[in-house]
């Protein structure tokens, strides 16, 4: 339940504006779990949060599940919460399990895959700076 000071802020995610969008002139407080999911491809699910200038995603990626080499302008930071999520650079292979993180400068291409072996789902938060036009399909 919001009490009056969360509306104050903005704090109900049912509020008139949708979760996607912002007001620059205020706090907004959301519940992760509550903003609409998306599944851009089979095994994996996201939930977006857009400022102004920063934007949030939550994924959820399914064991074997394989997130294309892309590349965008964004300055990308991705948080592993559970899990293990393997990066591929130009460089080689980075590993990410639980409580690490990896910072991508924009234009870096990479893409993503959990093994299959893994022991369950893993979850990230990416946040991106600027917010892009739209997230990776």
């Amino acid at each position: 339940m919001s009490t009056d000071r969360d509306e104050a802020a903005g704090g109900d995610a049912r509020n008139a504006r949708g979760p996607d969008e912002h007001e620059p002139d205020r706090a907004r407080k959301v519940r992760l779990d509550e903003l609409p999911s998306a599944t851009p491809r089979q095994g994996v699910t996201r939930r977006r949060l857009l400022g102004q200038r920063i934007e949030l995603i939550a994924y959820r990626y399914e064991p074997g599940t394989v997130f294309p080499r892309h590349a965008h302008a964004a300055e990308q930071m991705t948080i592993v919460q559970s899990g293990v999520l393997v990066f591929a650079f130009d460089e080689g292979e980075m590993r990410l399990e639980a409580g690490e993180a990896v910072t991508i400068p924009g234009g870096v291409p990479h893409g993503a895959h959990v093994p299959e072996d893994a022991a369950g789902p893993t979850e990230t938060l990416n946040v991106f700076t600027p917010v892009r036009e739209a997230p990776p399909g």
